[in-house]
C-alpha cells in the first residue's frame, strides 16, 4: 500500500474517531483544571497527562493497524472512500446485506405460498382418481380392468408432476447432458400414452427420424409427457401430429378445443388454468409452467401457437449453438 493512500486511511480514521479523542483530551484538560484548582503541583498533573497521552498514541497505533486491515478487505470505492470513510464504507455494505436479506426472504416467501398452493391443488386433483378406484374395486367386474388401469396411471401423472415441481430448483444438477437421439425419447412418451389414444380413438401421425440433439433424457421426456398428455386431455376427436422442421425444431400439433387469444400469453404462468382449466376440473395449471422452467434449464426454446376450436400447435427449438 503506497504512503499516500496509506495517509489518506489515517485521516479517515482520525475522522471517525474525532469523538472519541475530542472527550478523552478534554478529560486530560478537567484533570489538570481540578487538579490545579486544588494547588496541587502542576508537576504531577503533567506527568499523568504525558502518560495517558502515550498510552493514548500507542493505543491510536495498534486500533489504526485493525482498521487498516478491514479496510484492505472492502472494494475501495475512491467518491464514497471521500465522502464517508470506513464507517461510511461497512454502512452501505451493512445497507446492501439488509437489502439482500430482505429481497431473498421476500423470494423464499412467495416460493412457499406457491408451493402450500400446489399442493392444496394437488391434494384435490388426487382425490378424483382415487375415489374412482375404490368405487371400482367396490364393484369389481374384469371389465373394468382397463378403466382401473386408467385411474392408476392419472395418480402416478400427479406425482411425476409433483415430484417434478420439487426437484426443480436443483434440476441443473440432475442434468445428464448427451447427443440423445430424438425418436428413442419421443417414442418412449408415445408408448407411455398409447392407451389413452385407444381409449379416445384419436389417431397419431408420427414423423419417425433418427435426429440427434444435446439434451438431458429425463427432464425432456417430463417435458414431452407433458405436452402430449395436455394434447390428450383436450382432444376429444381427430389427431394428434408429432413431426419435424428441418432437424433444428420439433412440432406437436392437436385438433383439440385450443387456447383462447387472452389465456395464450398467461398459459406458462404458474397456476394459470384459464378458459380450459376452469372447465375442466382436472387442469391444475402446472404442466406447462414446469416446462417453461426445464426447457430453460435446458436451454431449449419453444413456441405455443393456437386457435380456439382448431388445435394447439408446441414447437421445441434445438439447443443454439449445438
Amino acid at each position: 500500500m503506497s504512503l499516500m493512500k496509506k495517509r489518506k486511511i489515517f485521516r479517515e480514521y482520525m475522522t471517525d474517531n474525532k469523538k472519541w479523542f475530542f472527550i478523552i483530551l478534554l478529560m486530560i484538560f478537567i484533570e489538570n483544571l481540578i487538579l490545579y484548582s486544588f494547588h496541587k503541583e502542576m508537576e504531577i498533573a503533567l506527568y499523568t497527562s504525558m502518560v495517558v497521552i502515550v498510552i493514548l498514541f500507542l493505543f491510536i497505533m495498534y486500533d489504526f493497524r485493525q482498521y487498516e486491515k478491514i479496510y484492505a478487505h472492502i472494494q475501495w470505492d475512491e467518491e464514497l472512500g471521500e465522502q464517508k470513510g470506513l464507517i461510511g464504507l461497512l454502512w452501505q455494505k451493512l445497507q446492501e446485506e439488509r437489502q439482500c436479506q430482505k429481497y431473498w426472504k421476500k423470494e423464499k416467501q412467495v416460493e412457499l405460498e406457491e408451493l402450500k398452493e400446489y399442493y392444496t391443488t394437488w391434494g384435490h386433483q388426487i382425490k378424483t382418481p382415487l375415489a374412482a378406484m375404490k368405487l371400482i374395486l367396490e364393484e369389481y367386474d374384469p371389465s373394468d380392468q382397463e378403466l382401473l388401469k386408467n385411474q392408476i396411471f392419472r395418480v402416478e401423472e400427479s406425482i411425476q408432476m409433483m415430484l417434478a415441481y420439487i426437484r426443480m430448483g436443483e434440476a441443473t444438477k440432475d442434468f445428464v447432458f448427451k447427443n440423445y437421439d430424438m425418436d428413442q425419447i419421443i417414442k418412449k412418451s408415445i408408448r407411455r400414452y398409447s392407451s389413452i389414444f385407444i381409449r379416445k380413438n384419436l389417431s397419431l401421425e408420427y414423423d419417425s427420424r433418427s435426429i440427434f440433439w444435446l439434451t438431458d433424457e429425463k427432464w425432456l421426456s417430463f417435458v414431452l409427457d407433458q405436452i402430449l398428455s395436455n394434447a390428450l386431455k383436450y382432444t376429444d376427436e381427430g389427431q394428434i401430429q408429432i413431426y419435424w422442421q428441418k432437424d433444428d425444431s420439433l412440432i406437436i400439433q392437436d385438433s383439440g378445443v385450443g387456447i383462447a387469444p387472452e389465456d395464450l400469453p398467461r398459459v406458462r404462468e404458474f397456476s394459470f388454468t384459464g378458459i380450459n382449466g376452469r372447465n375442466l376440473s382436472e387442469s391444475t395449471g402446472i404442466g406447462l409452467y414446469l416446462c417453461q422452467q426445464i426447457l430453460e434449464q435446458l436451454g431449449h426454446s419453444w413456441e405455443i401457437s393456437s386457435t380456439l376450436g382448431k388445435g394447439t400447435k408446441i414447437s421445441i427449438y434445438k439447443k443454439q449453438g449445438k
